[in-house]
């Protein structure tokens, strides 16, 4: 299952280097109605595609992503050797992970 919680923002690209888009993803909203609990079960997601419509998820800790705030927006700040991502959460600090290569 790939949606844990709502995705507030993505990035698509080929990160594994296979050819095929993948998605890098996060989410979590905690403001909500009160009669709505918060969705708080995302800790980021990265979906490698397979270039026939198919996904297979991999987990934070399969990549050194683990993004389990409030997470808004995702900017790639990557560079010909590395893959730095930024990512915003509301009315918290910023986090700055780097993908591993696998």
């Amino acid at each position: 299952v790939a949606q844990l919680s709502n995705l507030n923002d993505m990035l698509v690209r080929d990160f594994n280097g296979d050819g095929a888009l993948d998605v890098l993803a996060i989410g979590n909203l905690y403001v909500s109605e009160i009669e709505t609990p918060r969705n708080d079960a995302g800790t980021g997601l990265l979906l490698l595609g397979d270039g026939n419509g198919s996904f297979s998820a991999k987990r934070g800790s399969e990549i050194g992503f683990f993004a389990d705030r409030d997470a808004k927006k995702l900017v790639d700040l990557s560079n010909v050797q590395n893959d730095y991502f930024l990512v915003g959460n509301n009315d918290d600090v910023l986090q700055i992970f780097e993908l591993q290569k696998n």
